[in-house]
């Protein structure tokens, strides 16, 4: 579970898993929309209706999913250097396999740039990705499969990397 960057612990999707063994703990989908949520309304100064979710790379690919699939629950999101096509790179493959089956159109629901392609939207989204990110060549499902889409993109942060340690 641990030994691949690319799968396991590693990365979680924010899905949730509907293969054994990985759908018994990997829920992230309903932990954050339901469990989080919950917890954050009763213990902080929270208004339900105006919250959020953010996130980089893996993280930020999933935050966009999960405000798609939940504009009710979402007002609103931030991505930082987000994968955008898991669905078109080897890793992405790999993780929607053993996490969701062999059927394609079951990944889709987890994919940033098929649910824009299959009609969800958010009035305002702008990507703003680093120049120097190796992802923009498409070896991570990067932003460039985004051009093609009608999106705000903007590649343009000067000597910006993928790493955490710039956002």
């Amino acid at each position: 579970e641990t030994d691949y960057w690319d799968f396991g612990a590693g990365a979680g999707f924010y899905l949730d898993a509907t293969q054994a063994p990985w759908s018994k703990h990997y829920r992230m989908e309903s932990y954050i929309t339901q469990e989080l949520r919950q917890i954050i309304i009763d213990q902080f100064p929270a208004d339900a209706n105006r919250m959020g979710i953010f996130g980089h790379s893996m993280g930020g690919h999933g935050a966009i999913t999960l405000a798609l699939r939940h504009p009710d629950i979402f007002f609103f999101f931030s991505a930082f250097a987000p994968i955008c096509a898991p669905m078109l790179c080897p890793w992405g493959q790999k993780a929607f396999r053993h996490y969701l089956g062999e059927n394609q159109q079951n990944w889709r629901q987890y994919d940033t740039t098929a649910l824009i392609e299959d009609g969800r939207n958010v009035p305002d989204l702008l990507i703003d990705q680093g120049l120097n990110v190796g992802v923009l060549a498409g070896r991570h499902g990067s932003v460039e499969r985004w051009l093609g889409l009608e999106l705000d993109v903007e590649p343009e942060v000067p000597g910006a990397r993928h790493g955490q340690h710039q956002v």
